[in-house]
């Protein structure tokens, strides 16, 4: 589950009443700093409250918000506990933020590049040497969405990473426990994308397009004043995660309309006109996924439909509604002539009469969930410990369970060459059609081998391994240590992670 950036919600907190005794606010500056900030402009917002007294509450409450998109939580925190009391329950939970995050990011080390324009704040200096990466990732990213939607986005972009749920509610305002129960890894607000670092999970995840995906959600906003409906970021925001970087085998399996499809034939999809304001509300998570899959497979079809530069008139007509009102029905007819449920009869149609194979699974746990990862966890253990032999029993058990799962491959993978059965490692990597989906140590061992027999790299194995697991030995570290400083750095923190 992606939680998206909805800055009027908490941009309205600033239109306040002035205090008697101040002089009034000049006509048209606070409302010229919130729209300012729902466009991520926050030169134009600085400007807005420049000369402005911090005596009057709702200009200290404008500059503290606008402290907290340019990441000074201790300023924003100060502003805000300085007009505390009477009610602040007009606060929206802006205050809360502001704790949070000024306690989150103490002693937190920002990396600039200045050159790209990019500013990676972490909470733990131990996540340095994926910077470059980092920053990589969101220019190449930040260019795709230019292309793709006509926006800008604003410079410096700034990144959060931090190192558990716990931080991400903290600096986003989401309850940590709604972030655990729907595994949220990043969030794209306050003008910023906030993420958990990789080393917070153990095989990591996917954090480079989880990052393409969040910055989507900010170009949108830029776009459109914030004013897209959710269902519609969504459905850019999954299309754009992938397109900065190479295509993979696995980016559509399952294709998106195959599961749309599926959906509506099965009864648990709904049009796009009757989605309502949150796929997240749907009653299940199965739902959930078919929803997300729907609408971007609908996004898909838009752009195919009406050539590339579809999006771009769209968000602009968008960011011409009046503010309050979130609806696509109007700006889908100035951009396209059609309106949503015009658009939503003629996607279904093409969805119907496609040939489209059913996905082999629409997700859900399956009975046998706890035991394999039981066998999965003890064959890992062993392994760590140098007693790959007696790993190799649960390991083959879990493969035996989930023969097309990657991650089981590449580790029984690993165990057999540890034993020197390199023959038998080898049969269970080199084949991408053996697996559903990508895993970095799997990328990784298909290297290796193709290394080992004299064969070409596989394309894109070293840097798809790395948008992964950036932290698994396998992945930064190869078969021996890099000579490139950039790559023998996350080589060492991935062996010093190993270690702990």
């Amino acid at each position: 589950m992606r939680i998206v950036h909805r800055a009027l919600a908490a941009l309205a907190l600033l239109a306040l009443p002035a205090r008697a005794e101040l002089p009034a606010v000049p006509l048209g500056e606070a409302p010229r700093a919130r729209a300012a900030l729902a466009r991520l402009d926050l030169d134009d917002a600085r400007r807005a409250l420049d000369g402005l007294s911090d005596e009057r509450r709702d200009v200290a409450r404008a500059r503290a918000l606008l402290a907290i998109y340019e990441g000074d939580c201790d300023l924003a925190a100060t502003l805000l506990a300085r007009h505390a009391g009477a009610s602040d329950s007009d606060l929206g939970g802006v205050d809360e933020v502001a704790r949070g995050c000024a306690r989150v990011t103490a002693g937190a080390v920002t990396v600039k590049d200045e050159a790209r324009g990019v500013w990676v704040r972490l909470v733990d200096d131990a996540d340095a040497p994926l910077v470059p990466y980092l920053v990589d990732a969101a220019d190449a990213a930040r260019a795709s969405l230019e292309r793709d939607l006509g926006v800008a986005l604003p410079r410096p972009l700034r990144i959060e990473l931090v190192r558990d749920q716990y931080g991400l509610a903290l600096m986003t305002g989401l309850p940590e426990a709604a972030a655990a129960t729907t595994g949220t890894v990043a969030v794209a607000k306050w003008g910023k994308v906030i993420m958990l670092s990789p080393r917070a999970m153990a095989h990591g995840y996917g954090w480079a397009d989880t990052l393409a995906h969040e910055l989507t959600h900010l170009a949108v906003t830029r776009a459109s004043r914030d004013l897209a409906p959710l269902w519609l970021q969504e459905g850019v925001a999954k299309r754009e995660e992938s397109r900065w970087r190479p295509r993979w085998p696995f980016d559509d399996d399952p294709a998106p309309e195959a599961v749309a499809k599926a959906g509506f034939e099965r009864g648990l999809a709904l049009p796009l006109d009757k989605l309502g304001p949150s796929i997240a509300m749907l009653p299940s998570g199965e739902q959930a996924m078919i929803a997300y899959a729907e609408v971007h497979a609908f996004v898909r079809y838009l752009v195919k439909q009406r050539g590339d530069d579809a999006l771009a008139k769209l968000f602009a007509a968008v960011g011409d509604r009046p503010v309050g009102d979130p609806s696509a029905s109007a700006a889908l007819l100035e951009s396209t002539g059609r309106g949503l449920a015009a658009w939503s009869a003629e996607f279904q149609r093409a969805l119907a009469e496609s040939s489209l194979p059913a996905p082999r699974t629409l997700g859900g746990a399956r009975p046998d969930d706890r035991e394999v990862a039981r066998a999965a966890r003890l064959g890992e253990l062993l392994l760590a410990r140098g007693h790959a032999r007696a790993a190799i029993p649960h390991l083959e058990r879990v493969t035996a369970k989930r023969p097309r799962d990657p991650s089981a491959r590449a580790k029984l993978a690993e165990a057999l060459r540890a034993e020197g059965q390199r023959d038998a490692a080898a049969a269970l990597v080199t084949s991408l059609e053996q697996v559903d989906g990508a895993s970095g140590p799997h990328l990784a061992l298909r290297s290796t081998v193709a290394r080992e027999r004299g064969e070409p790299e596989p394309t894109d194995s070293g840097a798809g391994g790395r948008r992964l697991d950036p932290y698994s030995v396998q992945v930064a570290c190869g078969e021996e240590r890099p000579s490139d400083p950039i790559a023998r750095a996350l080589c060492d923190a991935a062996h010093q992670m190993q270690r702990r």
